[in-house]
């Protein structure tokens, strides 16, 4: 009988080892494992198990960067601004568009820093300054009441600034791989001043506040990809506490790019609306003032 026959017919490892010299035999496997000198081995010892693929990419960097400072043109278009500056001594003040009344310039353009230091995924600090001056000439048909002087009619020379500093506390309650959104709560203190000079009659009369507003904001920031951000931004509050009273409303959308390891830029756009009401007893005044403004910066950041 052969020794293929012998295996056949006895079915038994030691069968097969006599027929076939041991140098001769491949190694056994069966369920268990593989027969080799000293004893059976497990497959799970002899074959590696696979190893599961990273389920994220961990938290895109140009989403959560820890400080950057931005500084570029903030270019202003389609103001509207209304004026009425009246007394306790004269009564109401004539309302004036500045724009049309007084040809007051309707394009602007003005330098603009933003900074942001951030404690965490969660909490960070934002702070903006910037400055608007604006003036115009025009020919007044009719005496007018400004503030305590009555400004007659003729050449008229008119300024109108606002400096505008920002600063407020974000929380982002959701922070994930590549989506922060946040609320915001702080202060925005607007400074406005207003000239008016009659150049025939040399009578001039200026108009200052300066209204610290408490704003409260929402935020968005999406990470297109590990070089490209997307965000947007409004903040709002209505107020009405001692002299003060009014309605600010100030939106961005932006899109950032991050160019170089520490170095970037960026561009936006920005619509800002304020209504405001200032009583002192002496001088009143009621002011209403917006824009639209393209955003155009560059960045550095770690």
């Amino acid at each position: 009988m052969s020794p293929i026959t012998v295996c056949a017919v006895v079915g038994t490892l030691v069968g097969c080892q006599a027929a076939f010299p041991e140098s001769q035999l491949a190694p056994l496997t069966s369920p268990l494992g593989t027969r080799q000198e000293g004893g059976w081995v497990p497959l799970s010892s002899s074959v590696a198990a696979p190893q599961a693929a990273p389920t994220t990419e961990g938290p895109y960097d140009n989403l959560y960067r820890r400080f950057s400072l931005g500084l570029g043109a903030l270019v202003l278009a389609e103001f509207d601004t209304n004026l009425q500056v009246g007394s306790s001594s004269l009564g109401a003040g004539a309302i004036l568009n500045l724009e049309n009344s007084l040809g007051v310039d309707t394009k602007a353009t003005s330098l603009r820093l933003d900074s942001h230091y951030a404690f965490n995924r969660r909490s960070s600090l934002q702070f903006s300054i910037y400055n608007i001056e604006r003036s115009g000439k025009r020919d007044l048909e009719n005496d007018i009441v400004f503030g305590k002087v009555i400004i007659p009619a003729g050449p008229l020379e008119t300024e109108f600034d606002t400096q505008v500093v920002k600063l407020s506390y974000r929380y982002n309650f959701v922070a994930d791989e590549r989506t922060a959104i946040a609320v915001s709560a702080g202060f925005h203190v607007m400074g406005i001043e207003t000239g008016l000079k009659s150049k025939s009659f040399d009578v001039e009369e200026e108009f200052r506040v300066t209204a610290p507003l408490p704003v409260l904001g929402i935020h968005a920031a999406y990470a297109l990809n590990h070089k490209w951000t997307l965000s947007a931004s409004t903040e709002i509050f209505r107020i009405s506490i001692g002299d003060y009273s009014g309605l600010l409303t100030d939106s961005q959308i932006r899109i950032d790019h991050d160019t170089f390891e520490h170095f970037g830029w960026g561009m936006g756009l920005n619509i800002f609306d304020l209504g405001l009401g200032i009583d002192d007893g002496d001088v009143f005044a009621d002011v209403e003032f917006g824009y639209i403004g393209l955003m155009l910066y560059i960045r550095t950041y770690f």
